[in-house]
Parts: C-alpha cells; structure tokens; sequence
C-alpha cells in the first residue's frame, strides 16, 4: 500500500533546480553537451538510500548493450538521471529505505516506454504537466503519493497525465485522420471519373 510522500510542489520545485551534471549540459556553457555516466549516477543514488549498487550483470545488460536508436537510447538515459535526481530529494534519502523499488523503475520497461511518448526528456523538465507527471511517477513507483492527497486521487491524476496513453491516442486520432482523408479523396477521385465518363458519353 501506498504512504504519503512530500507534498508535490516541493518536489516540482527541487526538479527545477536540477544541476547540468544530471541533464548532460555544461553549467559554465549551455551549448556544450557533457556525457552522463548513468551507472555510476545510479549507483550513487543507491548508495544515498542505504541500498546496494547496480551489479556488473545489471550494468552490462541495461547500459553496455548494442543499441539500435541512439536518439531514444540518450532519452531513455537522460530521463533515468533526472529520476536519479528526484530521488535524491532529502525526504527519500532521509527513509532509507525503498533502493529495490527505485532500482526495478529506473531499469523497468515502463520507463522505456515513458522515455519514448515524447521528444525530448528534457520536457520532464520544462514543461509543467510533464515535470508533474514525473515526479507523480517517482512517488508512485516508490510506493509513496503526494502529501494531501489520497492514493485514489494520486492515481487518478497521474493517469489524467499518462504521456504513454496520450502518446497511444494521438496516434491512433492521426491513423484516423489519415484514413478519413484517403476515404475523401478515393470518393473525389470516383465522382470525378464518373462525371468524367458521363460527359464522354454525352
């Protein structure tokens, strides 16, 4: 069962302030992209919870593995550091508790296909329904809701924010259309024939 967490707009507010060494840009320059060390940034958070660090097979299947698309690789990276960073919000490192639930979202499919429903992770960061879905997610999967709230409520509105369904609905709403255009256009093409062939006929 669930437990109250911190109330949701401290969380928010700690994402803002989130250092370049987490979003892969240099503090001194904006343009200049810096690597991110994912395993060694999730081992410290581990470490931080009172848990135990990723093991060599973890590391090697999740980060050493061949890659087919780097682009949605360095998304679903970038978006596990900002988690890392979430995470590392004085009231979870103060519990000490909860690194396995943590560890199985930060390496889980569900992020995988978080990471994929947008453009870029950094809307995690700048836009305002997504930082409030991302941090609802990081409390949810550590088994914790927003202080205020009840966990009904928690999850009926981190529903309302799914970037993945939304993801599903817009593009079967753009499948739709499209189908509907060709429909149209298949209608124009035979009534312009038919008018053509009359014409002809006459």
């Amino acid at each position: 069962m669930n437990n109250p967490g911190p109330p949701l707009q401290e969380l928010i507010d700690h994402l803002i302030l989130i250092p370049g060494e987490f979003t892969g840009r240099s503090e001194k320059t904006a343009d200049v992209n810096v690597k991110i060390n994912t395993p060694a940034i999730i081992n410290d958070l581990l470490l931080d919870l009172g848990g135990a660090p990723l093991c060599d097979e973890e590391i090697t299947k999740n980060f050493h593995s061949k890659k087919e698309n780097k682009a949605e690789t360095d998304n679903y990276l970038k978006l596990i550091s900002i988690l890392c960073y979430i995470y590392e919000h004085r009231f979870f490192i103060e519990k000490k508790s909860g690194s396995e639930k943590i560890k199985s979202f930060l390496l889980s499919q569900r992020l995988i296909d978080l990471s994929r429903a947008v453009k870029s992770s950094d809307e995690f960061i700048t836009d305002p329904e997504r930082r409030e879905e991302i941090c609802r997610a990081a409390l949810d999967a550590a088994g914790y809701f927003p202080e205020g709230e009840n966990e009904k409520n928690a999850r009926d509105r981190l529903s309302t924010l799914d970037s993945v369904e939304r993801k599903i609905i817009l593009t079967r709403t753009a499948e739709a259309q499209k189908k509907a255009n060709e429909l149209k256009e298949a209608m124009m093409r035979k009534e312009a024939e038919e008018a053509a062939s009359k014409m002809s006929r006459e």
